[in-house]
């Protein structure tokens, strides 16, 4: 079993919980976010909380909101998870655009990767809308190879062998290179 909280590489992944949706609600309905979803319009608290009891009912989703200093900064996911091809989908996205930038993306994938690890997924596949190029940029420097597109969504893959080179080098590039080796070569929860 997963913990519900999760505190490496400077950042702590906490599982949503009923009471944030708020919070992602507020984030999630911004004009500048809403064009990047995969349902851009704007929702309501009952719709999406409808969301959240069903991925909890049918475990579809494994859903945090990352925290920097005390403060959330994102909301990220593992979906689609697939255990025979050891396999699943990933999303990310900060609170604003005052984050982009610091380089808290990269520490909230090195905490994913850490659950990916536990639930021995290798290969991670990422869905990103074609005009959000800052995105497309992140997902090259993370190792992901764009292998296609659908409805609108470039589609990256990242392989474990690829995904750990890239990761170690930004560890090190951020000063984490010990949570790193902690964390993911050595696959610690």
């Amino acid at each position: 079993m997963l913990p519900k909280k999760i505190s490496a590489f400077g950042i702590e992944l906490k599982f949503l919980e009923k009471s944030d949706l708020p919070l992602l609600l507020l984030w999630r309905n911004q004009p500048s976010i809403r064009p990047f979803l995969d349902d851009p319009r704007e929702i309501s608290l009952p719709m999406l909380s409808f969301w959240y009891e069903k991925i909890l009912r049918y475990k579809t989703c494994l859903p945090w909101l990352a925290y920097y200093n005390n403060t959330a900064v994102a909301y990220t996911e593992i979906k689609d998870m697939d255990p025979v091809n050891k396999s699943c989908a990933g999303g990310l996205f900060l609170f604003g655009e005052k984050y982009y930038g610091a380089g808290l993306s990269y520490r909230i994938v090195l905490c994913r990767e850490i659950v990916m690890r536990a639930l021995g997924l290798d290969t991670l596949y990422s869905h990103v809308c074609k005009d959000n190029g800052r995105s497309m940029d992140f997902c090259r420097q993370y190792g992901g190879e764009l292998v296609g597109m659908k409805d609108g969504y470039n589609i990256f893959r990242y392989e474990r062998d690829k995904r750990e080179a890239r990761l170690k080098f930004i560890a090190k590039a951020i000063r984490q290179d010990g949570d790193f080796e902690k964390f993911i070569e050595r696959s610690a929860l």
